[in-house]
This record gives structure tokens, sequence and C-alpha cells, in this order.
């Protein structure tokens, strides 16, 4: 909390919520991008390959910025990247914000969401789900905020829509979501947009609700995948850059500390809360289907 708090200090606070705990962040505000809160994926999509080089993800002026460009990389025509903070940093609960702007033309798709930590078991019941915090497509005015989970009563994993706005995505914008237990509500700009989605809706056939799961933060600039979406052509721009401002969490609403571990083992983390308040401790069990999914935890004066 203390990091994050500093990295904020360091850079311009727009947007900053004097209101919340904030208990991770990333103001982008160094030589390059932070690999100790970000992963970078090394594979092929469609018409482009994901890389982890400088020409694709870089910093400047203190933001974040993902190029996708055409240069025929390693057997692709496009080249962009995709960040995530896989084994880096999960969450549960809370507000999730990023100020962002991104490029529109032909077959591109920049998108801010979040996935959770089962991931290797998505298909068929996405198991893990998804949240499209915003995702972007082609030229279209449209911003969408899609979910991607199995609702009560299915197997099978479906897009659900948690609604559609008309936004400039060429100018900056903070796109937010808050996740309770209870329920997941969207902002735009600090205004809320789309559907409060109740997060009961979405325990699956097997009793599994990935909504009450943790989830890790995802930010890619995709060229779209060939054959589902309006295909790049020459007119779409290169170099394409998405640039990210800041990327921020803050704690639930009334939680005073928040502490974050990775695993089964707990006895090194501590917290101290204040008399008459309380905390929240996120943990992660590995592997998610295990059987024993028990954490013992205890409290001192």
């Amino acid at each position: 909390m203390t990091n994050a708090m500093s990295a904020v200090a360091a850079h311009r606070r727009v947007g900053l919520r004097p209101d919340r705990t904030l208990i991770w962040a990333d103001e982008f505000a160094g030589a390059t991008y932070d690999t100790d809160k970000w992963v970078a994926l090394n594979r092929s999509i469609s018409v482009a390959r994901l890389s982890s080089r400088p020409e694709n993800v870089f910093t400047e002026n203190s933001s974040l910025v993902i190029r996708a460009m055409r240069d025929d990389y390693m057997g692709k025509p496009w080249s962009s990247a995709w960040l995530r903070t896989d084994g880096k940093f999960h969450y549960r609960y809370g507000l999730l914000e990023a100020r962002i702007k991104a490029p529109i033309g032909a077959g591109m798709w920049p998108a801010f969401w979040i996935h959770g930590d089962t991931w290797h078991i998505r298909y068929p019941e996405y198991i893990s789900g998804e949240i499209d915090i915003w995702e972007h497509w082609d030229s279209d005015p449209t911003n969408l905020i899609t979910l991607y989970a199995a609702p009560v009563g299915a197997t099978a994993g479906v897009a659900v829509k948690g609604g559609s706005y008309p936004v400039d995505i060429t100018q900056w914008h903070i796109y937010g979501m808050e996740w309770t237990p209870d329920t997941i509500t969207f902002f735009l700009d600090g205004e809320q947009v789309g559907n409060t989605v109740n997060v009961a809706d979405y325990t699956n056939a097997n009793g599994w609700n990935p909504y009450r799961t943790p989830q890790t933060i995802q930010l890619d600039n995709m060229p779209g995948q060939a054959g589902w979406r309006p295909p790049i052509n020459a007119a779409t721009p290169s170099p394409a850059d998405m640039r990210v401002d800041w990327v921020r969490v803050y704690a639930p609403v009334g939680v005073d500390e928040y502490v974050n571990q990775t695993g089964l083992t707990l006895d090194q983390s501590t917290m101290t809360v204040a008399q008459g308040s309380w905390g929240y401790i996120n943990a992660t069990i590995t592997p998610g289907d295990a059987a024993d999914q028990t954490i013992k935890w205890s409290s001192s004066n």
C-alpha cells in the first residue's frame, strides 16, 4: 500500500481517489514497464506476433505505450503486445480503474480487462471468468462491456453483455469497475455506465462462481482476429498506439488494509486493523480445483 501511494506521489494525481484505500498501482513513470508487476506474452495470434520487445511495449511521458504495427515480425504481418499481472498481482473485490486512450481503425481491438487465476481450465465452462471493462472494435464509436461465464444452470460459458456506450477512445478517459461479492458496476470518467451485474447469477451448474475468486489485470492492443471482425486493411494505421496513463486498484469500501498473498501460506503475512474496523485477506489456492481448500488463520490483541 505504501509503495502504491509513493508511485502516485511521483506522478500527476489525475483521477486519484483520496476517499479510497489504494492497494496497487502502476503510474508507468519508469524507463520501461515494470516487470515486477507485468508479464508480456510472447506468442502468435491470428495476424500478429505478440512480443515483449521495446518496439511494441515501452513507456513514454509517464505513460505505457502498447504499439501495434505492420512490420512482418516472426512470420506475422503485424506485431503488438499484451501485458498481464498473472503471477505478479491478483485481487478480489474493490475498485479497478485505468486512464487510457487508444487508436481506431479497421481490425483494431484494444482492451482493458480482468481474468481469473484459473485460466488453464477456462473452457468449456469459463470457470475462470472474464470481464472486459473496456474493449473497442475497429472504427465503431461504441465501447463494449462484456462478461464471460456460465450463468446459473448452464454447463457452457456464454458472452453476457454488460452494456455499451458511445465514447471517443482516441481521447483520454478513465474506465473503471467496482466489484463486490454481490454486484459488478462499470464507470466512465466516474459516471456509471452499462448494466449493474448480479454476481449470484453466474454461479454455474457445478456451484462455481468465477466472480467470487481472484482476478488478474490484462492490457492489450490487438490487431483483430482474422475471420470474425472487419479485417485489417491498407488504411489501418501503423503504428497504432494504445496509451495507458495509469492503472489503480482500491480496496473494497470499508476495508482499512489489504494483504495480497498468492498461494497457500499465509503465516508470514500480517495485518494490523484498528479496533472497530476490519480487514481483508486475499488468497489463491493452487490448484484451483484442489479437494482441500481450507485456509486457517488466527488473530491476536
